[in-house]
C-alpha cells in the first residue's frame, strides 16, 4: 500500500542519513523522489522496480526513466537537471522496461561475448 511504501521510504532515508558518517568527504548524496508504485498482473513481485535512479549518463545527455507520473517525473527530472547542468536531461517512458525488472541503466549493461568459456 502507499502508506507502507511511504513508511519504508522514511525508514530507508533514516538509515541512509545515519550512514552518512561513513560517506567519504566531498561526496554529496542527493535524494530523488520515488515514482508512485507500479503494479502488473501475474508479475513475480507485488510491485515493479520503478526508480528514477536507474538513469544513464552518456556523452552530452542523461537519459532518465519516467513513468507517466507528471508530478514525480518532473520533480526527478528537475533534480537531475540541477545535478547535471552541463548535460541535456531526457526522460524516456520506462513503464514497459520495468516489466522486465530494470530500466534505462539496466538495459545498457555489458553482455558477454557468445561462446566465451565460463560465461
Amino acid at each position: 500500500s502507499m502508506c507502507l511504501m511511504a513508511a519504508l521510504s522514511v525508514v530507508f532515508l533514516k538509515c541512509m542519513l545515519s550512514a552518512m558518517s561513513v560517506v567519504p568527504s566531498g561526496v554529496e548524496v542527493i535524494p530523488l523522489p520515488m515514482p508512485d508504485p507500479l503494479h502488473a498482473e501475474d508479475w513475480r513481485l507485488d510491485q515493479l522496480p520503478a526508480s528514477y535512479a536507474n538513469f544513464l549518463i552518456v556523452n552530452e545527455a542523461v537519459i532518465v526513466p519516467v513513468f507517466n507520473q507528471p508530478r514525480n517525473d518532473d520533480r526527478a527530472l528537475g533534480i537531475l537537471r540541477e545535478c547535471f547542468s552541463g548535460k541535456q536531461v531526457i526522460g524516456v517512458d520506462a513503464r514497459k522496461l520495468v516489466l522486465e525488472g530494470g530500466a534505462i541503466h539496466c538495459i545498457t549493461q555489458q553482455q558477454p561475448r557468445p561462446g566465451k568459456e565460463g560465461l
